[in-house]
């Protein structure tokens, strides 16, 4: 139907629906893992301090047993949203220098957060379940900051996709 990778003024009525369903996947995506990081940042924390009676192998079963259950979902949310994302970029491209600012800085902080989960995946979690019991807190506290910086990155996605549409 095309002939280059254009996408022409008048999208097809296809092409509508498409959009709708990639915007559906890439918010539901979103809340999914802003949502997961809110949840063991905001939430947990507190939670954790006062249910472990500072017990630090309560705190080390928790994190890992909640990073079991958590990461095939965070991972294949993070996947999808940087799929639709660039599906919805290529499909709808920014028409000037403000749209152009705001996918550029929504790609940042989805690489701020994809690193971050990613050194959280394979460099905290491997080092706090092998941790003494002294190590445990010392290797959270950095552990929050990164997921207090990938929450915020993540607020900031989403006020800038609601500024794209």
């Amino acid at each position: 139907m095309f002939t280059d990778l254009t996408i022409p003024a008048q999208l097809p009525a296809y092409m509508g629906m498409l959009t709708n369903i990639l915007v559906a996947v890439h918010v539901v995506n979103s809340a999914l893992w802003v949502g997961a990081v809110f949840m063991g940042s905001v939430i947990d924390p507190p939670a954790l301090k006062n249910s472990a009676d500072g017990q630090p192998s309560f705190l080390v079963n928790f994190i890992v047993m909640q990073g079991a259950r958590v990461f095939p979902w965070v991972y294949a949310a993070m996947s999808l949203i940087f799929l639709t994302g660039l599906s919805l970029t290529w499909l709808h491209p920014p028409q000037n220098t403000m749209e152009l600012s705001l996918v550029i800085a929504k790609f940042i902080a989805l690489g701020i957060m994809a690193g971050n989960t990613l050194y959280g995946t394979f460099v905290t979690w491997p080092k706090i379940q092998f941790a003494t019991p002294e190590e445990v807190f010392v290797l959270w506290r950095p552990y929050l900051i990164r997921a207090y910086v990938t929450l915020a990155c993540g607020v900031a996605a989403f006020i800038m996709g609601v500024m794209l549409k």
